[in-house]
């Protein structure tokens, strides 16, 4: 047959050769701590106006960075509508010279033409039929 063993625990104030835990240990007081010592908070209209100068200058930086920004600005477009001015004659002085035949006259006057408004365009009309009744 099976032998059962039994456990036994033992039972707060039995004899078991050790006192229970409420004998062994010494209760424990607890202190409170000292509270910290943080220094006083600015009041929140001091904060406020700091925060508030703080912006204040950071807008007062950015407006002198725009203000340079702009002048910069005018100076690149003086610059850009110097060299745009500049530029029909620098092409003209670095353009090959070659003498325009007859298509390239008839193109010339065709673009010309074509760019006159309808009054231009008759009083050209006009012209070139009186000069031809001259001759």
């Amino acid at each position: 047959m099976e032998k059962k063993e039994e456990l036994s625990i033992p039972v707060a104030g039995e004899a078991t050769g050790t006192p229970p835990k409420a004998e062994t240990e010494a209760p424990v007081i607890k202190q409170e701590a000292a509270p910290e010592v943080k220094p006083p908070e600015p009041a929140p209209e001091m904060i406020a106006k700091a925060e508030y100068e703080k912006l204040q200058a950071q807008v007062e930086e950015m407006k002198k960075t725009l203000a340079d920004r702009k002048e910069q600005d005018l100076v690149a477009d003086a610059i850009l509508k110097a060299v745009e001015r500049l530029e029909p004659i620098v092409k003209k002085v670095h353009e090959e010279v070659k003498p325009k035949t007859e298509d390239d006259k008839k193109v010339e006057e065709y673009e010309r033409l074509s760019k006159l408004s309808a009054g231009e365009l008759m009083a050209e009309m006009l012209k070139h039929a009186s000069s031809s009744k001259e001759d």
